[in-house]
């Protein structure tokens, strides 16, 4: 009886770290998906606080998501937890990009408004979209071998097994 309890115990455990995981890697597809959108030019509204408010917003499920996996990871997959903190640092790192892509798109719209000619505010914010898809880039490559990886662990821990 005690045996079928702590192998139950251990099934949940596990299928616990695989809903963790999964939920980090729906959050990485949220915020790229989110902030790659932002910084198509037609895409942002004219309140780029909507933007921003739903970035941060999702950041915060992810910063939760991540805090979560990492102990199961250090246990279970240490092979993985330094990829997984390197796609971690450039989510965050994506975020910070598109936000100061933002921030320059309203500087333009601001001296647009006031009647300046903003070329030097254009020249800033087509550089910060620049680094915000160089790190978009970034991640997608660096996802694109991850993700399979962590399915599998997924699909690992979340089968039962006796």
């Amino acid at each position: 009886m005690l045996r079928r309890w702590l192998a139950q115990r251990q099934r949940s455990a596990a299928q616990a770290r695989a809903a963790d995981m999964q939920a980090w890697l729906d959050c990485v597809d949220r915020l790229t998906t989110a902030c790659t959108e932002s910084l198509q030019p037609l895409q942002i509204p004219p309140d780029i606080g909507v933007v921003l408010d739903r970035v941060d917003r999702e950041l915060m499920r992810f910063r939760n998501e991540y805090d979560r996996t990492r102990g199961p990871l250090r246990r279970h997959a240490p092979s993985l937890v330094g990829r997984v903190s390197r796609a971690t640092e450039r989510v965050y790192r994506l975020r910070n990009d598109a936000c100061a892509y933002l921030l320059r798109v309203q500087d333009v719209r601001l001296a647009e408004q006031a009647g300046a000619w903003p070329q030097s505010a254009e020249q800033e914010r087509d550089r910060a979209r620049g680094r915000a898809l160089q790190t978009a880039h970034e991640l997608a490559a660096e996802m694109d071998t991850l993700a399979p990886e962590l399915r599998n662990l997924i699909a690992r821990w979340s089968s039962p097994t006796d």
